[in-house]
């Protein structure tokens, strides 16, 4: 085995380039879907979609042309995302050569529970010499068992081995009860305007899910540190609980303002997570970080109002059921909303509420400077005066 030599990327591969590209454009969609018809809502949102898809493009081609892999003697260095690693022959614990539909990888598990996930295509012809160098080191599959054991037994975090077992129920407990009082005060929301209860509803979730990562391992599942992936599965349904309460107690005038913020922080969320976990499915997290990115920037505009209230009436000219038994009502333009726009509204006051009735609305400009609004119904309009 020749050790010293460095092998640089030849070629990209294909799902390198197209994934980002379906990325963008189905975030541009999406934002589509919820944008307003207004041209300055569609001016952001586009200007938010190109600047998503150079940041995605470009950390993957500068990254890519960056890459590269050194052997010697002892150890391996390689670059990835703009970073150097480094590992020793005596800390691999078991390897294994994995091939999927996005491409060949060499998985090296390291004694502290470290899986490292080495790109083969990155870096040309180096499967064989990579493969080399770990010749006569353990079978990942067959070491995987042992190095769960083993990493309960000498995971300090975890304490001695005779209570192992209680600390391990007793973290996994504390995670489950923190996400069950997270989904109660994101419930509370529904019925709740006090702000101290929409703040703690925004933070139970993250300190659930940066919890792993923060404790060094010390509130991990198996023993594994910085082990995300399952604590946002716990997490998931009380970030789109707090998301729906958050829309909808506070409807912005411009959702695409919002997604353009919300895509930014859910991408910084998103580099977090794979910097603390590398096992972190991508593209199943980067939806909830949107979702609770989204949701936070919205409870937290509404936080304070920054200028006085406005009012304004309308009136409705419609309403009409969506799917899954929505209510909605169609009204005429109103103050910044040039075009006629359709309102979500309650059951109740969707059977009171008749075409021609005027609905009173009242448009705050929130702590973060966009507007949102809320609305009652004000009864029939009166009728013209005789002249």
């Amino acid at each position: 085995m020749s050790v010293g030599k460095t092998f640089r990327r030849t070629k990209y591969d294909r799902h390198e380039i197209i994934l980002p590209l379906l990325f963008c454009v189905g975030i541009f969609l999406l934002g589509l879907i919820v944008s307003t018809d207004e041209r300055l809502s569609l001016r952001l949102l586009i200007c938010g979609i190109s600047l998503s898809g150079a940041v995605v493009l470009g950390v993957t081609y500068i990254s890519s042309y960056f890459a590269y892999l050194k052997l010697d003697a002892e150890a391996v260095e390689w670059r990835a995302v703009f970073k150097v690693h480094r590992l020793r022959r005596q800390e691999v614990l078991g390897w294994g050569l994995k091939t999927s539909k996005y491409g060949t990888f060499i998985e090296v598990r390291t004694l502290d529970g470290d899986l490292w996930r080495i790109k083969v295509s990155l870096f040309g012809g180096a499967q064989t010499a990579l493969a080399d160098w770990l010749n006569g080191l353990p079978d990942l599959e067959a070491t995987d068992e042992t190095f769960k054991n083993r990493a309960l037994l000498t995971n300090p975090a975890f304490g001695p081995a005779e209570v192992r077992e209680a600390r391990i129920y007793n973290h996994k407990a504390f995670l489950g009860v923190l996400s069950g009082f997270s989904g109660m005060v994101a419930f509370w929301t529904l019925i709740s305007g006090y702000p101290p209860v929409r703040v703690i509803a925004v933070l139970i979730p993250l300190l659930v899910c940066g919890l792993p990562a923060l404790s060094g391992g010390r509130w991990s599942f198996f023993g594994q540190p910085r082990r995300t992936l399952p604590v946002w599965h716990i997490a998931v349904w009380p970030v789109v609980t707090t998301a729906v309460v958050a829309y909808f107690r506070f409807e912005p005038v411009d959702e695409a303002a919002i997604l353009g913020g919300a895509l930014v922080a859910a991408l910084g969320l998103l580099i977090v997570q794979k910097m603390g976990d590398r096992r972190v499915i991508s593209w199943l997290i980067l939806p909830v970080n949107l979702i609770y990115a989204f949701s936070t920037l919205t409870l937290a505009n509404g936080a304070y109002e920054t200028a006085p209230p406005q009012s304004f009436e309308t009136e409705v000219l419609s309403k009409t059921s969506g799917r899954y038994g929505a209510k909605f009502v169609r009204v005429e333009p109103w103050g910044p909303v040039t075009q006629v726009r359709k309102l979500p509204i309650g059951t109740q006051t969707y059977r009171k509420t008749e075409p021609g009735d005027t609905l009173c609305l009242t448009l705050y400009t929130g702590a973060l400077g966009w507007q949102y609004y809320d609305w009652r119904r004000c009864g029939p309009k009166s009728p013209p005066a005789a002249p």
